[in-house]
């Protein structure tokens, strides 16, 4: 996670709770496979995050040039 805006921890709290949960619906494993699974969301989920801050912050400075998603 970037320094510059990271989420708010109740947010990333709910964020949490929300991805275990419906993990845990949608593949009925033991929980050790759910927790996997629920630590590879919750890191793409903060990926995709970041990535929408920096294309935010970018858009904001210079909302002429498309921004690179590379």
């Amino acid at each position: 996670m970037p320094p510059g805006r990271p989420l708010r921890p109740t947010y990333l709290m709910v964020l949490v709770a929300v991805l275990w949960l419906l993990v845990d619906r949608v593949l009925q494993s033991p929980w050790f496979v759910t927790l996997l699974v629920s630590a590879i969301a919750l890191q793409g989920a903060l990926w995709l995050h970041a990535r929408w801050e920096r294309r935010r912050t970018a858009r904001a400075h210079d909302a002429s040039q498309p921004y690179s998603w590379d």
